[in-house]
């Protein structure tokens, strides 16, 4: 048992709580990716028309740590798309490989009829982040699991 576990009656509160937004996550996560694919029903072509510097700092203070890279940076392409005559924007899109569309590059797009700012960029990359999104909410599911029986 850890320090931080609370433990009332003999029941480790810490699995419950884990095992809660485990499972919970399971079951909530799926729905809500569906209810945006299904208000994203309007299909779209999108164009890389520029690229943007997306940046995150390290872990560390300046030099605490050996070899350490004080600004990790990755190039995320900027798409322009055109609903019902308004021309719109995406936010930075990144690939799952890490490497930008050419610009002129066209890809389907899925918006909100209803509020074209809201789209979904791509089936393959939201297809990945459904999948890991799942396993962290199955992992944290089973060690609250496992806090419960230990």
């Amino acid at each position: 048992m850890l320090a931080m576990d609370t433990v009332i009656n003999g029941l480790n509160i810490t699995g419950v709580i884990l095992m809660i937004f485990g499972v919970g996550g399971m079951i909530t996560w799926p729905i809500v990716a569906r209810l945006k694919w299904l208000r994203c029903s309007a299909e779209v072509e999108a164009t890389v028309t520029s690229y943007t510097t997306l940046h995150s700092s390290g872990h560390h203070a300046p030099g605490t740590a050996p070899n350490h890279v004080e600004y990790d940076s990755m190039q995320a392409a900027i798409f322009s798309y055109t609903y019902e005559g308004n021309t719109y924007t995406s936010g930075p899109e990144v690939n799952t490989n890490g490497i930008c569309d050419p610009l002129g590059t066209v890809r389907t797009f899925r918006v909100n009829p209803n509020n074209p700012q809201e789209y979904i960029a791509s089936k393959k990359g939201n297809r990945a982040t459904n999948i890991f999104m799942m396993i962290v909410f199955a992992v944290v599911a089973v060690i609250g699991l496992i806090k419960l029986i230990a």
